[in-house]
């Protein structure tokens, strides 16, 4: 039910409006899927990737003390 309900909030709307981009003369568009769970977050497993998560990941927001330096280390090519 949470896969219906994301499908329909966010994944429908934003492959249209690429679609819709992608139309356009002499524009590029990119889209990109954010799945990483940050474990510190204080919400169970369940929960996956929710909304929003990737802008800490994006903008290099301060993380928590309690992620380690090697994470975003070993991570940054990914976020890049």
């Amino acid at each position: 039910m949470d896969a219906i309900s994301g499908d329909i909030e966010f994944t429908c709307g934003t492959q249209k409006c690429c679609q819709r981009i992608s139309q356009l003369p002499n524009t590029a568009g990119y889209v990109y899927t954010f799945v990483h769970k940050t474990r510190e977050n204080g919400l169970p497993d369940w929960t996956g990737a929710m909304h929003g998560y990737q802008i800490d990941y994006v903008f290099w927001v301060p993380f928590p003390h309690n992620l380690s330096a090697n994470f975003m280390i070993t991570n940054r090519a990914k976020c890049e």
